[in-house]
């Protein structure tokens, strides 16, 4: 795989305790790698409640950042990434369907056995509790941008737990039944 050039921050529509921000300043201070190359967008869910301390984050960061609000074509903007950091629901499902790479932030409680599953079956990095964040995050991206291989282990085994062809089956399956 290539290098990690573009980079999604997407932590779903409220982000409750937000993690957006503690996530933006842990890069902002990580200096393990160099990310100077690498485009960071973040989306900002419309019950998100903390976009201007967004906005001055990263006025002053020595990354790039860019800052959207509601993304009509999420699945468009996922799909031109690298990598995205995420929460633990259903954008997970969406990053295997796409075949993009994903380091897994738990924010809530029900996204617990989505983590642990996809993180057992070796499709995503998993990040759990906001005490370990930045030590989980450090060790995620250290292993990304380290290790040759890991995005593409990580995409392949996404794509075995969910391909994106459910409905068809469903469907065939529906036809079958129907016109037998």
């Amino acid at each position: 795989a290539s290098e990690v050039a573009r980079v999604l921050i997407t932590m779903g529509g409220s982000d409750p305790e937000d993690y957006t921000t503690r996530i933006i300043d842990f890069l902002c201070r990580y200096h393990s790698h160099d990310l100077s190359k690498i485009s960071f967008d973040i989306v900002l869910g419309r019950s998100y409640q903390h976009s201007e301390r967004v906005a001055d984050m990263v006025s002053t960061a020595n990354i790039r950042f860019s800052i959207l609000g509601y993304v009509d074509d999420m699945a468009g903007l996922m799909s031109g990434m690298d990598l995205i950091i995420t929460s633990g629901g259903t954008t997970l499902w969406e990053c295997f369907t796409l075949g993009v790479p994903a380091i897994a932030v738990q924010i809530a409680d029900n996204q617990r056995y989505n983590i642990e599953s996809c993180s057992r079956a070796e499709a995503i990095i998993a990040c759990g509790s906001l005490a370990t964040l930045d030590l989980c995050l450090e060790q995620a991206l250290a292993n990304i941008l380290e290790t040759k291989g890991v995005r593409t282990k990580l995409q392949k085994n996404g794509l075995a737990i969910c391909d994106g062809l459910g409905v068809k089956r469903v469907v065939s399956k529906i036809a079958e039944a129907v016109y037998a």
